[in-house]
């Protein structure tokens, strides 16, 4: 159903021409040099990964379209129709899956600079320390009064929470 790139792995548009175009990488050939499936380099890319699935499920719902209007028209059954709607249903649970195990797998990272770390402005799940006003740092001298430590046991517990780990601000 889809076709990829021989060189770069980007999903190919399809059409009922033999010829195919890679948009990404300007790659020109026969149909039966496209590969059925992404070829696996054993080096995860998270940016391709995301824009081959993208691709992948903007075809699948083109394919989806063309095949109700095919349908509307009365030249398939329900049945066919009802096969597109479940392939439909499998790449946007495939997409989700990507995403969630991207999120789980990327950490942020927040820099630490002078021993400071701010709190991040994303992060609305504050910490109260010694006064009704939140901590407006994780690590460092706070307005609460305190100066926080990397070892505080609250200080690991949100950064687990939010995935994130501090790092020295001259890093990259």
């Amino acid at each position: 159903m889809s076709e990829f790139c021989p060189r770069c792995t980007a999903p190919l548009e399809i059409s009922r021409e033999a010829d195919r175009l890679c948009e990404v990488c300007g790659w020109f050939g026969d149909q039966q040099e496209a590969l059925p499936a992404p070829s696996n380099t054993g080096e995860f890319n998270p940016v391709l990964a995301v824009a081959q699935t993208l691709e992948l499920y903007r075809d699948v719902c083109r394919q989806e379209l063309i095949a109700e209007q095919i349908y509307d028209a009365g030249d398939i059954i329900e049945a066919e129709l009802q096969k597109i709607h479940v392939i439909r249903r499998q790449a946007t649970a495939a997409a989700i899956d990507l995403f969630v195990t991207l999120r789980g797998r990327v950490r942020q990272q927040l820099k630490r600079i002078n021993g400071f770390v701010p709190w991040p402005r994303d992060w609305t799940d504050y910490h109260y320390n010694a006064t009704n006003e939140p901590c407006d740092c994780l690590l460092g001298p706070c307005s609460c009064g305190a100066w926080h430590q990397e070892n505080e046991d609250w200080v690991r517990a949100i950064l687990l929470k939010h995935n994130a780990e501090i790092i020295d601000g001259d890093q990259s």
